[in-house]
């Protein structure tokens, strides 16, 4: 069975340890934090008993083998983004909450009523068997660097690489890697063979650049003081990240797009998104990333500079677009 339950009968501990995080957000003193035989002896459904698997519980299915949106600690216990994200979520439902790994196959859990709803998933297909929230982080291939050696755009990495002047670190066997290889050329790429040994090579001055997704890229570089994230490769890179549920349980469907909306105004998911992810975490966070900034592809490749004179054409664009020969197009449209 591909699923593996996680022992969590409760918000408990969990919950709990993001609620003392929560103390500057939402106003309250030490003292007036609740026990976790308190929080949930008060909790009041705000779903009908048949919305849920089981009365009053919610059951999310997140990836624990994907850190940091879910993990194990040296202690053995599931942590990670996901995780406070769903007990944050269940606290605003007024729910237990229980964690099931699902490993990458959220979907596949959903269809089988295996789980209410699966967090750290993006959009895929035409979405008509299940719905997504509102977005509560934003991921994608991002450009690092040290603070030091910080580049003039995203579009000027690719020509340094380019003039050889520069190579790009990427751990081997990753998304990353590959879009990079297919990019810029498997010669302009230092693949490592772990995330750290990428990190560590760059905060060395081993190489200039390193690229990896922006989240599990915030999680390693707040361990180093002189590694920053400059931003994503390009606006094709940005990756918002959603809870999901089944379309067919409407009710459900609109409390989980409402505890998100609610955590993403009152703080909370700016407290998780640091906490994990270091003080840059929160420039992740859903509608922070205004794509107008950023290269329409990544590192700028395959994009057509305008002209030197606005007035004038583009000499490489088709005087009458409808007589374009289909063999002509780009592969790019």
């Amino acid at each position: 069975m591909f699923a593996k339950q996680i022992k969590s009968k409760g918000i408990s501990a969990i919950a709990m340890a993001l609620a003392a995080c929560m103390l500057a957000v939402i106003g309250l003193s030490a003292c007036q934090l609740q026990t976790k035989t308190q929080v949930e002896s008060n909790l009041t459904p705000k779903l009908d008993a048949s919305a849920t698997i089981t009365e009053g519980v919610l059951t999310v299915g997140i990836n624990t083998s994907n850190s940091p949106y879910g993990g194990t600690n040296s202690s053995n216990q599931t942590v990670g983004i996901d995780v406070d994200v769903a007990a944050a979520v269940a606290q605003e439902l007024g729910l237990r909450m229980q964690i099931i790994d699902v490993g990458s196959s959220g979907r596949f859990a959903l269809s089988n009523k295996q789980v209410d709803v699966a967090l750290g998933l993006t959009k895929s297909g035409t979405g008509d068997l299940v719905t997504y929230s509102d977005p509560y982080l934003t991921d994608g291939l991002s450009l690092f660097c040290l603070s030091t050696n910080r580049p003039v755009s995203i579009e000027d990495v690719a020509a340094q690489a380019n003039a050889g002047t520069a190579k790009i670190l990427v751990q081997a066997e990753t998304t990353a890697a590959s879009k990079v290889q297919e990019l810029l050329g498997i010669d302009k790429v230092v693949a490592m063979p772990t995330m750290q040994a990428a990190f560590d090579a760059l905060s060395n001055g081993e190489q200039k650049f390193l690229v990896t997704d922006a989240v599990i890229g915030d999680y390693f570089a707040r361990n180093y003081e002189n590694v920053i994230r400059m931003g994503f490769l390009g606006a094709d890179c940005v990756t918002p990240i959603y809870a999901v549920t089944l379309t067919q349980s409407s009710a459900l469907s609109s409390g989980v797009n409402a505890a998100i909306k609610t955590i993403n105004e009152n703080g909370v998911m700016r407290v998780i998104a640091t906490k994990w992810l270091g003080s840059d975490g929160d420039t992740l966070l859903a509608g922070k990333t205004d794509l107008a900034t950023l290269p329409a592809k990544a590192f700028g490749v395959g994009e057509q500079p305008a002209p030197e004179n606005p007035d004038e054409p583009n000499p490489d664009t088709p005087e009458d677009p409808g007589e374009e020969d289909a063999g002509q197009q780009s592969g790019d449209e």
